[in-house]
C-alpha cells in the first residue's frame, strides 16, 4: 500500500466535515444569452434603449426611440434675441 492511499480517505473524511464557503447564488443567465437577445433586438431594427435582467434569470429588452432629451438651456444672449424678433 502507497503512503497517499492512506491519506486519501482521511482527506475525504475532512472534505466531508468542512462546511461550505461562501453563500453565493448559482448564475441564472450567461453573458452569450444576453448578447443572443441583443443581436436579435437589432437585427428586427429596434434601438435598444434598457436591459433589465431579473434575479430569476429573465432578460428584459426595453426597445424604440429614446425620449427627446431635454433642450439645451438657451444663452442669455440668445433668449435677449429671441425676445428682440418677437418685439420688431
Amino acid at each position: 500500500m502507497k503512503p497517499r492511499d492512506k491519506i486519501g480517505p482521511t482527506i475525504e473524511a475532512a472534505r466531508a466535515i468542512e462546511p461550505k464557503r461562501g453563500t453565493r447564488k448559482n448564475c441564472t443567465f450567461r453573458q452569450r444569452d444576453l448578447a443572443a437577445a441583443l443581436r436579435a433586438a437589432k437585427q428586427t431594427g429596434h434601438a435598444v434603449n434598457k436591459i433589465y435582467i431579473d434575479p430569476d434569470g429573465r432578460i428584459c429588452i426595453e426597445t424604440g426611440a429614446p425620449a427627446e432629451p431635454a433642450a439645451a438651456p438657451q444663452s442669455p444672449k440668445q433668449v435677449w434675441l429671441d425676445l428682440a424678433r418677437k418685439r420688431s
